[in-house]
């Protein structure tokens, strides 16, 4: 659910009882560079409500449609909106090629020598 308001959910309700969140957002997987805005999006909203302190992840897709273009991007966009760090979503079903995707982004994003 990319906007958890629309559920009721409000992290900065629940932000006390909590210990980090994980933004389970897999954009990359539709393989539609249209549908990253949405994750940009979604990414600076959850950074807003929790603050620069609190630890976020977000989820790469690493699957299905995904190419290494769109998970490079996913990568950038999660260093660019002041994620704590990245998970791969569905790794189980991620080739050799979508996996090395993440390792360039994180090199791209100048996390990673």
């Amino acid at each position: 659910m990319n906007n958890p308001l629309d559920w009721g959910v409000n992290l900065t309700v629940m932000k006390p009882h909590l210990d980090s969140v994980r933004v389970m957002d897999y954009s990359e997987q539709n393989g539609d560079p249209a549908a990253m805005d949405g994750k940009r999006r979604w990414l600076t909203q959850i950074r807003q409500q929790l603050g620069d302190g609190f630890p976020v992840v977000s989820a790469i897709g690493v699957r299905l449609k995904a190419t290494p273009e769109l998970i490079r991007e996913g990568v950038q966009i999660a260093v660019q909106c002041g994620m704590d760090g990245v998970t791969l979503g569905h790794y189980d079903g991620a080739t050799f090629e979508m996996l090395r995707a993440v390792r360039d982004g994180l090199k791209d994003a100048k996390v990673l020598n």
